[in-house]
């Protein structure tokens, strides 16, 4: 849970150490919970509830899974395997503070041409705001007060200082979006789908719940420092970094670093950046060409997480590791997350939003999220 892994590989793994250890159980898991019952043989049950705060660590998730094939192979005593599993959760972290601010801004400035069609102006003011919520990120750590209104107090602060007068032509919807790229909900709300299908009921409920939460509370703090800014500017869209004619060759560029900023913030090891890479590359590759075929936009997400699970199902049949890591940073560049936020600030007040209306975009984005999640399971017939 500490390091990222989905309901259902979690229980998969409980599953699998218990028959190997001949022990018979029954687990259920929430996003930050985990309730475990072992039958002890004497009519006597004994349940286990285990609270761990919900994060991601890919490189740890690695070494973790490495641990779980060790104790089912039998090559490695439980005493072992306990004493290298509390080993790796104290250890630090696999990124220092510095290299995640770095990549929090890294990730902002990129995704702004790559997802919202900023400009170059644009990618470097929202890479300015990214170090500013990558701080605050770490800061929620240190500071339990500071992690209960984290979402609001930075959609905020981006909000006040990513607008800009209009001669400037900042994108301001734009820069807004990208900087709380990090933080968007659409990644937790494609995997509650994902949960949800997987029949992992409860977890996949609790999770989407948790989203649609995050996803108001990010509107709530765009709309709250707009009007403390009280300024809007529209989005211009001559010189676009996104257009085809004059993109072609500074994209690929982009991907890269995004791929390698979106490695360091998801905290995957340096040998899970190829694969990270490819990924990236995939989920885009798919969608710009299917956006531009008019294929529509919920097949084009579906074709796309089913190219990205595909990635990782050869990935992990390879390297007989779990494909976790490119599946989640390929969906990072398909998420509704952005859609969301759109949303409710169109429920909140319409007249800042032009987006469309808002039942119509929050069904979208529904709709979206739920493609992307057959897409990813489809994936695992392959």
């Amino acid at each position: 849970i500490k390091f990222g892994s989905p309901a259902y590989r979690m229980e998969y793994l409980l599953i699998l150490a218990s028959h190997t250890l001949k022990v018979a159980i029954s687990c259920t898991m929430l996003p930050n919970l985990l309730l475990m019952t072992v039958e002890q043989g004497n009519g006597v049950n004994e349940t286990v509830i285990l609270t761990v705060k919900q994060g991601y660590d890919l490189d740890k998730l690695f070494q973790t899974n490495e641990l779980c094939k060790a104790l089912a192979a039998k090559s490695l005593t439980i005493e072992a395997a306990v004493d290298q599993l509390e080993d790796l959760i104290d250890a630090p972290a696999t990124w220092s503070g510095p290299a995640y601010v770095l990549a929090c801004g890294g990730c902002s400035a990129f995704v702004a041409p790559l997802a919202f069609g900023g400009s170059l102006a644009d990618s470097v003011v929202a890479g300015v705001l990214g170090l500013l919520v990558g701080i605050l990120d770490l800061l929620t750590g240190k500071l339990e007060a500071l992690s209960y209104t984290y979402e609001v107090l930075a959609a905020t602060l981006t909000s006040v200082f990513g607008g800009n007068d209009p001669a400037t032509q900042i994108c301001y919807t734009g820069v807004t979006l990208s900087t709380l790229f990090i933080i968007l909900p659409g990644l937790s709300i494609a995997t509650s789908f994902i949960e949800l299908n997987s029949l992992n009921v409860i977890s996949g409920t609790v999770r989407l719940a948790t989203g649609l939460v995050k996803t108001l509370s990010l509107a709530f703090g765009i709309l709250l420092g707009s009007r403390i800014a009280t300024l809007y500017s529209p989005c211009p869209s001559a010189g676009a970094l996104t257009d085809w004619d004059h993109s072609q060759w500074i994209m690929p560029l982009f991907l890269i670093l995004f791929a390698l900023c979106q490695g360091v913030q998801l905290r995957a090891s340096p040998r899970q950046f190829g694969i990270i890479t490819v990924a990236v590359f995939v989920a885009f590759g798919i969608s710009q060409v299917l956006t531009r075929i008019s294929f529509g936009t919920e097949p084009t997400a579906a074709v796309a997480a089913f190219g990205v699970g595909v990635v990782g199902n050869v990935y992990s049949r390879i390297s007989h590791n779990p494909g976790i890591a490119p599946i989640l940073a390929g969906i990072l560049m398909l998420v509704p997350g952005g859609l969301g936020v759109r949303s409710s600030l169109s429920l909140i007040a319409p007249a800042v939003s032009a987006s469309g209306t808002s039942g119509a975009v929050v069904v979208q984005m529904i709709l979206i999220s739920l493609c992307i999640a057959l897409g990813v399971l489809c994936s695992r017939i392959v």
